[in-house]
C-alpha cells in the first residue's frame, strides 16, 4: 500500500490522500495502461458534502477503482468545473493530485527498474 498526499491551491481543501492499493507501471504487462488501484482518498478541510461526492464518484466508479480510468472518465466534467470567482474548484484540484502521483509512482517505478537492470 503506498499513500500519496497532495497539496491543493486556491480551494478550501488541505490537503488530498490518495491512498493505493496496488499499481503496475510495467508497459510489458499492461502496454500503454497503467494498472494504479485506488484503495481511498483523504482530504483534510474542504466541504464535507463536496469531499464525500468526489470520494464516492472515483472509489464506485464501474472502472473498479482504477484511478487513471475513472480520471479519464470523469476529466471534461472535473476540469470545467470551478468554485464561485475561483479558477480552480476541489474537483480540478482532485485531478492534479492524480497526474502528480500518476508521475510520482512512475517515479518509483523508473527508479525500481534501474536498480534492477
Amino acid at each position: 500500500m503506498t499513500e500519496f498526499i497532495y497539496k491543493p491551491q486556491g480551494i478550501c481543501q488541505k490537503e488530498i490522500k490518495l491512498i493505493i492499493e496496488d499499481y503496475d507501471l510495467d508497459p510489458k504487462t499492461h502496454g500503454s495502461y497503467h494498472h494504479i488501484l485506488l484503495e481511498d482518498i483523504e482530504f483534510t478541510g474542504g466541504c464535507p458534502g463536496q469531499n464525500m461526492l468526489l470520494k464516492n464518484l472515483v472509489i464506485n466508479s464501474p472502472s473498479s477503482r482504477n484511478i487513471l480510468y475513472s480520471m479519464h472518465d470523469y476529466l471534461d466534467i472535473f476540469r470545467t468545473n470551478t468554485c464561485g470567482t475561483r479558477k480552480t474548484s476541489c474537483a480540478q484540484e482532485l485531478i492534479k493530485a492524480f497526474e502528480a502521483c500518476e508521475k510520482y509512482l512512475r517515479s518509483l517505478y523508473e527508479n525500481r527498474s534501474t536498480k534492477t537492470d
